[in-house]
This record gives C-alpha cells, structure tokens and sequence, in this order.
C-alpha cells in the first residue's frame, strides 16, 4: 500500500514523522529531567531546613522549652513549602509538632526504615539530628511539591502547545526536501 504513494508524497510523510517522534521524545525528555530536577530541589531544600535548624532542635531536645518552640515555629514559617515537621528525641518520643502531621504520622514506620518517600504531592523525609557523632534525634518533614509541580506543568504544556506549530513547520519543510528531492530524480 505504501508504494502506492509517489516518493515525494512518500518522503513528506517519512520526515513529518521522524521529526513528530523527535519532538514527542524532547517533550518526554525535558519533562523526566524537570521530576528529576524537582526532588533535587526539594532535598536541597531539606538539608538547608536542617543545616538552619540542627542547633535549635537538639537544645529543644535536651533542654525544652517554649522559647526555643517559638524560635523554632518562628524560622520554620520561613519554609513556605513545610507542610509538617515532627522532631523526635532518640528514643523516639515526640518533643515538637508543627503544623499539618497527619501524612508524617501515616507514613512513619515506612519512613524510619527507607530514609524517604515520594508521591505526586510531596516529599515525605527523615533526617538524623548528629551532635559530636551522637544521634541526638530525628526529625520527620513534609514538603510540599506544589510549587516545582505548577512549573513543571508550565513548561511541559508551553512546550506541548509549540507542538502543532513544529509540526507544520516539519511537514512545510519536508514538502520543500521532496520538491528538490524529486526534481533532481527526473
């Protein structure tokens, strides 16, 4: 059925395709490097949370009290993106809650033994509180994706709607390679 079709109809429809597949595959591409690019951002996020606060949260371990709750409260609202945080000492006793700790309590057991998790929506996360080699503690975070996820889709859906219009340049010049493909044949 193919040979059907003359050469130049032929090459159109051979080019348009290969460059359609190009462009599908760049799309899929840059939309796997910006998830990628998203959980790197967001652990760096963490580990700046954790560097900022790793003092504070093992005084309020060893000594609480509701200055340091405060101090701590305070600093945290500079996260936007901390939906909860849970601190524990080292023999796992809650000493700090802030704000929503539902997902972290539901996943808490799945966190202690695989460090993070994942979902569409969030980073849920443990890390360690060390002080001169001693575990002082842990502290379980919740971190919204909301923000990376909303500029994800912002890039992936201006690159989908270039689509049509790359399209139409592909089979424009596809036209134009099998015009001057076929007329140096005959």
């Amino acid at each position: 059925m193919w040979s059907k079709f003359s050469i130049k109809v032929q090459l159109i429809v051979s080019i348009s395709l290969f460059i359609l597949i190009i462009q599908i595959s760049t799309l899929l591409i840059i939309n796997n490097l910006q998830k990628i690019d998203i959980k790197n951002s967001t652990i760096n996020e963490i580990n700046t949370l954790k560097m900022s606060l790793n003092t504070d949260l093992i005084k309020v371990i060893f000594t609480p009290n509701a200055d340091s709750f405060s101090d701590i409260t305070h600093r945290l609202k500079a996260f936007n993106n901390v939906n909860g945080l849970i601190l524990y000492n080292s023999n796992g006793k809650l000493i700090f809650k802030y704000k929503d700790i539902k997902n972290l309590k539901n996943q808490k057991e799945d966190l202690l033994n695989q460090v993070s998790i994942f979902t569409q929506s969030n980073l849920l996360i443990k890390k360690n509180l060390i002080i001169d080699n001693y575990e002082a503690g842990f502290i379980l975070i919740d971190i919204t994706l909301d923000d990376y996820t909303k500029k994800q889709e912002k890039v992936f859906y201006s690159l989908l709607t270039t689509l049509p219009i790359l399209f139409i340049l592909a089979i424009l010049l596809s036209t134009f390679l099998s015009k001057n493909y076929t007329r140096k044949q005959e």
